[in-house]
């Protein structure tokens, strides 16, 4: 883009050079086209013997950082960052370089109230946030992401898209996979759905602020003014939930989860109560109070003969396959011995089951032989602190008489029991005992445990205590998000048995300020009391974070407010109800209807009739009755015609590794021929030999 007089000042001032740098444009317009011919090292020159005659001019600052990286000069670029900082502690483009720095050193959580700062900076001015601050928040949510800090992430997307809607666009698809990453807990991957707040008309001034600040992306000054809210009225609900919100967004996590407690004990909002409570427990450490040290554990063995075989004839070690392994010891060769170490014997025919609130699973055993430059080892991993003792004792047996050399010792975290307990019977006890198990060590162990998270009551003693309830209704609900129905079965009992289960459904999908619940809360609503845009928000989000039971909720109200809603919206409900129905009939009336509305408002509609094929619920016929209709009708659609490619591709892929596998069919060695050639013959289905005979052609 060319450069002249009345170009924006590169320093982010807001102002047009012929205003900011009368005298100076033309040594900018040199080093602008010095730039863009990438002469990267004359045009630092330039900037040089320019800062030498006038180190405060901003402007020449701002390019130097740049030129110093472009240069490979890295180190040079965070010093000529530092003092252009110091010389502009309030300039936007000295902090959005610092923000660069600290992205760079894999430090983007320190970068994300410096980037506020950046922000700050252009406000006061009224200047336009520049091309510089764009890109440096842009690395820095590639490096969040790549850290797996979600909320912060979210919150600056959802920034992006209110206030630069082109750049936010671009990062729709980002903002999807994000948001529908079931890796991390659906408290933290759902979106601020609220933002930009919209304050009621009597809202107190405090609110106000706080709304403009998080409006705007500054966080700082929003729990600023929180702060003096809650110096004021420490017993107000809202302050702290809003507290919570900003420290969330700003990853500083035991803020936010104190804050989502004290809201908890103070709104007179069950369902918020109990949602506010679960996502404190998501952003402690130890929210169920039963966490332990996770342990590697590696004895040096000089002399192991024997040990081997003893670990073999124990019944409480189960054996893994060397295939299972192999993969798993990239920085040296492979055990010689592989298995899991369980708490009683081994079952001769299947894994045992937990029979208390511990893994049966002891730890993981590897065992490495003496080589050459080293003695033998046995590496024991996954143990729990409370286990160490009991792995020692193991270790004793199969020592015999000698001495338990000491372990060398990693900590790798701390996990909690129940969690662990859990996780071990989704993933290691048969689907007909899982049911029976959950109930056992729920009802029968967890219930009756002192729990840290309900001040050491035991779960049964809080059902008693009204004061505990939410906390007790919270722990319930976190138990859900195993997304297991046995699990859940059991959830339910103890609800029902503590008088726990959820009251009459919600009068709004909104909370203290007018702010939007979160989804799950969101889906306790009378649907006749669901407003048009609340239908709307919810449904597609919902649908993005893979939260079904809510999502089938909204969906479904979706559906039947299809002529009140844009076309759109109708429609994603559809192919999400069609991906889940219960059967082929439910399936295609579905289908029908959504086809029917598309048509209405001649829409392209093929990844209907693809979602019913991707649905899996069809008979062959139907399959390839839908298959030719989506070739024949809507075949020019991106999405179908994108879908019958790939399945062509497939089917030929099928057909050519079908052919590989069957036998050649028999090829004619040819006719001899007087001129001592071959030519090439039938093969004769009554006789394998060939003979040319005089006289016949």
């Amino acid at each position: 883009m060319p450069f002249d007089a009345y170009s924006r000042c590169p320093a982010g001032t807001g102002k047009k050079v012929k205003f900011c740098c009368p005298n100076n444009w033309q040594d900018l317009e040199k080093i602008n086209r010095l730039i863009e011919g990438e002469q990267f090292r004359a045009a630092l020159q330039l900037v040089d013997q320019l800062l030498a005659k006038q180190p405060d001019r901003a402007c020449l600052w701002a390019y130097k950082t740049v030129l110093e990286r472009a240069n490979g000069r890295f180190a040079d670029a965070v010093k000529a960052t530092d003092e252009f900082l110091s010389r502009f502690p309030d300039n936007p483009v000295a902090l959005a370089e610092q923000v660069l720095n600290l992205t760079l050193r894999n430090n983007p959580k320190a970068a994300l109230p410096v980037f506020e700062q950046s922000l700050q900076a252009s406000y006061v001015t009224k200047a336009e946030v520049t091309s510089r601050q764009i890109e440096v928040l842009l690395l820095m949510l590639h490096r969040l992401h790549g850290l797996g800090e979600v909320p912060p992430l979210m919150y600056w997307i959802i920034w992006l898209e209110n206030h630069l809607p082109k750049v936010g666009s671009e990062l729709w698809e980002n903002k999807v996979r994000i948001m529908g990453d079931a890796a991390h807990p659906l408290p933290l991957r759902e979106p601020p759905v609220w933002i930009p707040i919209s304050v009621p008309e009597d809202a107190p001034a405090e609110y106000r602020r706080v709304a403009a600040a998080i409006n705007g992306g500054l966080l700082n000054e929003a729990r600023r003014v929180l702060g003096e809210w809650l110096q004021a009225q420490s017993e107000a609900a809202l302050p702290w939930y809003l507290l919570g919100m900003c420290s969330l967004w700003q990853a500083d996590y035991a803020t936010a989860g104190e804050s989502f407690l004290r809201y908890s004990n103070l709104t007179a909002d069950e369902d918020m109560a109990v949602a506010a409570k679960v996502l404190s427990y998501h952003l402690k450490k130890d929210p169920w109070g039963d966490a332990e040290d996770n342990l590697n554990l590696t004895y040096a063995l000089p002399d192991p003969s024997g040990f081997k075989e003893a670990v073999l004839s124990d019944r409480r070690v189960k054996v893994l396959n060397r295939e299972q392994t192999e993969t798993h010891y990239e920085d040296g060769p492979p055990p010689e011995l592989a298995a899991v170490i369980l708490r009683h014997e081994s079952e001769p025919k299947e894994w045992p089951v937990p029979t208390e609130l511990k893994n049966e699973a002891v730890a993981i055993l590897a065992y490495f032989g003496r080589q050459t430059d080293r003695d033998a080892r046995v590496l024991l991993s996954n143990v729990m602190e409370s286990d160490q003792a009991l792995v020692e004792e193991m270790l004793r047996q199969w020592l015999g008489d000698r001495d338990l050399p000491a372990p060398s010792r990693i900590v790798n975290g701390r996990r909690s029991q129940l969690g662990l307990a859990l996780a071990y019977v989704l993933q290691a006890v048969p689907e007909q005992k899982a049911a029976e198990t959950f109930r056992r060590i729920i009802k029968d162990v967890w219930a009756d445990r002192p729990n840290k998270a309900l001040d050491d009551l035991t779960p049964r003693q809080a059902a008693a205590d009204p004061g505990k309830r939410r906390a007790l209704k919270a722990v319930l609900h976190w138990m859900r998000e195993f997304d297991s129905p046995e699990l859940d079965d059991v959830v339910n009992e103890l609800q029902a048995e503590w008088g726990l289960q959820e009251g009459a459904p919600r009068a709004s999908a909104r909370m203290e300020g007018n702010l939007c619940v979160p989804l799950t809360v969101a889906a306790r609503t009378d649907r006749s009391a669901l407003t048009n845009e609340d239908v709307k928000r919810y449904c597609s989000h919902a649908i993005f974070l893979r939260a079904y039971e809510p999502a089938r909720f909204f969906a479904e109200e979706a559906v039947a407010r299809r002529e009140r809603l844009p076309v759109t919206v109708p429609l994603e409900a559809y192919r999400f109800l069609i991906s889940r129905a219960e059967d082929a009939e439910a399936a295609k009336r579905l289908r029908d209807e959504a086809v029917e509305l598309a048509e209405k408002h001649r829409l392209a509609h093929g990844v209907l009739h693809l979602e019913l094929v991707n649905s899996g619920l069809l008979e062959a016929q139907d399959v390839r009755a839908e298959l030719r209709h989506m070739a024949e009708a809507h075949g020019h659609e991106p999405p179908v015609q994108e879908f019958l490619e790939a399945l062509m591709q497939f089917a030929a892929a099928q057909e050519a590794e079908e052919k590989a596998g069957r036998p050649d069919e028999p090829k004619s060695p040819g006719l001899w021929t007087p001129d001592g050639e071959i030519q090439p013959g039938p093969v004769a289905p009554e006789s394998g030999s060939k003979l040319w005979i005089p006289g016949q052609d």
